[in-house]
């Protein structure tokens, strides 16, 4: 006699109660608003080094240095290789023209900078 009391009491509250429950579930929520299983971990970017000094930055280098060291006894070499530099560089002879400008750099005591 309990067990036909019981039986029907415990199914009557499983019947009210899952409404309740399935409002909480996974299922009921939009798919945006679920998280994802697993995702792989995030890549830490590498410290990369330094680039190597372009035409461009080269030149700006050796014109201040030029402006900086207008008195300078081997500034005339430096002008000439700045011009040539630039010429190479403007031709699409990079390695070249950086060679030149770094060169009038060191004509005028400056290390290129990288």
């Amino acid at each position: 006699m309990i067990f036909r009391m019981i039986v029907p009491a415990m199914f009557g509250a499983v019947i009210m109660a899952a409404p309740v429950l399935a409002a909480d579930s996974d299922a009921t929520k939009p798919a945006a608003s679920q998280k994802p299983a697993m995702t792989a971990p995030k890549k830490v970017a590498k410290k990369h080094k330094k680039a190597p000094a372009s035409c461009a930055s080269l030149e700006r280098q050796l014109d201040s240095a030029i402006k900086r060291h207008a008195k300078s006894a081997n500034i005339e070499n430096a002008k000439k290789m700045r011009e040539e530099g630039h010429a190479a560089c403007t031709a699409k002879d990079q390695k070249g023209g950086m060679a030149k400008l770094q060169q009038g750099l060191k004509e005028l005591g400056v290390k290129p900078k990288a």
